[in-house]
């Protein structure tokens, strides 16, 4: 059994029968520092550091080709890719949201910002996205309309909180210095 994995960095690796992992592709001229990876379909989009987001077609593993990248104001940390939006943590400058409708031609279209972000994870059920916000703890988005992004609620958690996966009405927030946290998001105010 062959199974292809695409791992941050970026690099295509082939996973066979006897388990070996062995490269069958590579992007190495990364400008940033790839942090985070999510693919759909034959497309990486990678949140690339200080470079901001790359969107990647890695229709043929052995060769990846960049096709579109859009820089951030600060540092890209992680991404998620809902429809034809992504959702870029980017540390100091909030949760912004990418049209990339044209992979080639991503178009910043709204963001979220409050003074003494520390933007580090990202997820998105729906019209809320939750952004865990390092030592502001967890933040509740309504995306609805992306290009206004509104605010409707936070839990200041006691460590730092640096990723976010919802499932159903809980949030799981890795929290460095705490640990986990496991948040009832059933009403996000």
């Amino acid at each position: 059994m062959r199974n292809l994995l695409l791992c941050a960095g970026v690099s295509v690796l082939l996973c066979t029968a006897a388990n070996a992992l062995i490269e069958v592709g590579a992007l190495d001229d990364s400008p940033g520092s790839a942090n985070d990876i999510e693919v759909v379909g034959d497309l990486a989009y990678v949140a690339d550091g200080s470079s901001g987001l790359r969107i990647i077609d890695v229709s043929n593993p052995a060769s990846p080709v960049e096709v579109g990248a859009l820089d951030t104001p600060s540092s890209a940390l992680d991404v998620e890719v809902v429809g034809d939006l992504a959702y870029v943590a980017d540390f100091l400058s909030g949760l912004r949201i990418i049209d990339v409708s044209n992979p080639a031609l991503p178009v910043e279209v709204g963001v979220f910002f409050r003074s003494g972000y520390d933007a580090r994870g990202v997820g998105v059920v729906g019209d809320l996205a939750y952004l865990a916000n390092g030592r502001l703890g967890l933040f509740v988005v309504r995306v609805s309309n992306p290009a206004l992004p509104v605010g409707i609620g936070v839990l200041d958690t006691p460590g730092h909180a640096l990723d976010v996966e919802v499932v159903g009405d809980l949030a799981y927030v890795a929290d460095g210095g705490s640990g986990l946290r496991i948040i009832n998001v059933s009403n996000p105010a």
